[in-house]
């Protein structure tokens, strides 16, 4: 923010003065360029059917940028993020990004586009670094309350429920199913 005395620079008054302040100041504008964890939110997301290929994303980074004179303006579209899915080995929750879900945009320290296409260790291409092209989308945070969900509770017990009311509970010693018909292997099983 400015006080009215900058003109048309970041650079304050006080900046100037001394041994410390302008040696300061150049680091703290060098750091201001540093990408490291920033609130994003999904505009668009490109998540193809096979389970195994990468989902992407388009995000918009919610804390807005600011000029030399202190007014506020919103980030552009980043384009082509990948988004976490929680894999291991041959097994994962899917668990894909919509529009409008908030999370956090880590951003690697390099280019890690070689990394990204190769899954392998690969040179950066570029001199890039901490940049929000490298970023990697982490969502789930103050979305709207879901529907389909899977709940591992502290006492060891689970609960599962789909968006068509289908609902399991797990206790000490059974496996509670709600659900208006239930089939195993395609059978219909009759519950008293």
């Amino acid at each position: 923010m400015t006080d009215g005395n900058e003109g048309y620079t970041s650079l304050l008054l006080t900046d100037r003065q001394g041994r410390y302040n302008p040696t300061a100041a150049v680091v703290t504008r060098m750091l201001g360029r540093v990408r490291t964890i920033m609130w994003a939110q999904v505009v668009a997301v490109d998540a193809p059917p096979e389970t195994n290929a990468p989902v992407t994303v388009q995000v918009q980074p919610l804390v807005g940028m600011s000029d030399s004179q202190g007014n506020n303006f919103p980030h552009g579209i980043i384009s082509a993020i990948p988004a976490v899915r929680l894999m291991s080995g041959n097994g994962a929750v899917i668990a894909d990004p919509v529009a409008g879900d908030v999370g956090f945009l880590f951003v690697c320290d390099r280019d890690s586009s070689s990394a990204q296409q190769n899954l392998a260790p690969s040179a950066a291409p570029t001199a890039r670094m901490h940049d929000m092209a490298d970023g990697v989308f982490w969502g789930g945070w103050g979305n709207d309350a879901p529907t389909n969900f899977i709940k591992f509770n502290s006492d060891g017990t689970m609960e599962w429920q789909d968006g068509v009311g289908n609902q399991m509970f797990t206790g000490v010693g059974f496996v509670n199913f709600i659900t208006p018909a239930l089939q195993v292997n395609g059978v219909p099983i009759s519950v008293p």
